[in-house]
């Protein structure tokens, strides 16, 4: 499997939404998690993307296999796919070629780290959280790191 990294901008949070549906997949062994970002909060990991999740300026969707971080840019909003494999990047511009990507055990912030405006929620996930590097094949330089489950 080669790794992949693309970038890609869509319309509105409907078409992200589908996206992210698409990417999430229904198979159990590929649960996916969010993490939505605004300037006066962070939700924290979430199993389910919340209904209003457009409201957010930024946010991401990881599982075993892939990353998606989107930014809202008026009503557009670009998006970055980090994947270990380059299954569903149809769409996505390649940001270079001969990614490498490695797992290792996550840094974490502990629940009271006071750069965040209220204390960080891991639930359940924090156990399996890992970073998954993904680095220049050529120069083994790291570009992105990424969410993964172990």
């Amino acid at each position: 499997m080669k790794a992949f990294v693309g970038t890609r901008e869509v319309a509105n949070s409907d078409e992200l939404g589908e996206l992210l549906a698409k990417l999430a997949g229904e198979e159990k062994e590929k649960s996916s998690y969010y993490f939505l970002r605004s300037p006066h909060k962070i939700a924290g990991f979430l199993s389910e993307l919340p209904s209003d999740f457009s409201s957010a300026a930024e946010g991401q969707m990881f599982n075993r296999d892939l990353e998606l971080r989107w930014k809202r840019r008026g009503e557009k909003f670009s998006l970055l796919l980090l994947s270990r494999d380059s299954s569903n990047t149809e769409d996505f511009e390649p940001v270079g070629e001969g990614w490498k990507t490695s797992d290792r055990p996550a840094v974490l912030y502990q629940k009271e780290e006071t750069r965040f405006p209220r204390r960080f929620r891991y639930g359940e996930k924090k156990q399996n959280l890992r970073q998954r590097y993904f680095q220049d094949a050529e120069t083994s330089t790291v570009h992105f790191v990424a969410l993964t489950l172990s």
